[in-house]
């Protein structure tokens, strides 16, 4: 984990938590379904600039998946959870994979300390 990020921020800690709650749990069970234990890694990144708080977020996945469970991609509760929550507050999620990688970027905007 990489964080560059002030003390404060005029955003409610608990759209936070759920963000990153959210975001962390999804990961961990994708990580958890993995057959090779040294694969078991979540990335995130997040930076605080230009009144942006960027958060970049990628763990591996079962490329098996990408089929069996290809409707979690769209219809997964947590997801849409994020998305709403960061919609809510006029930011921008975006999430994708490629090959066997799973990625989330979030971008919230117009924030303070």
């Amino acid at each position: 984990m990489k964080s560059f990020i002030p003390k404060s921020l005029n955003i409610d800690d608990g759209i936070l938590v759920a963000i990153f709650g959210n975001l962390l749990d999804n990961a961990i069970q994708a990580c958890s379904r993995l057959k090779d234990e040294r694969l078991k890694t979540v990335k995130i990144e997040i930076t605080f600039f230009k009144n942006r708080l960027i958060i970049e977020m990628s763990n591996p996945f079962e490329v098996e998946e990408e089929i069996t469970r290809k409707s979690r991609f769209t219809e997964g509760i947590g997801r849409k959870n994020i998305a709403k929550l960061v919609e809510k507050n006029g930011g921008i999620y975006e999430s994708w994979y490629d090959d066997s990688k799973y990625f989330a970027c979030i971008i919230l905007f117009n924030l303070k300390y």
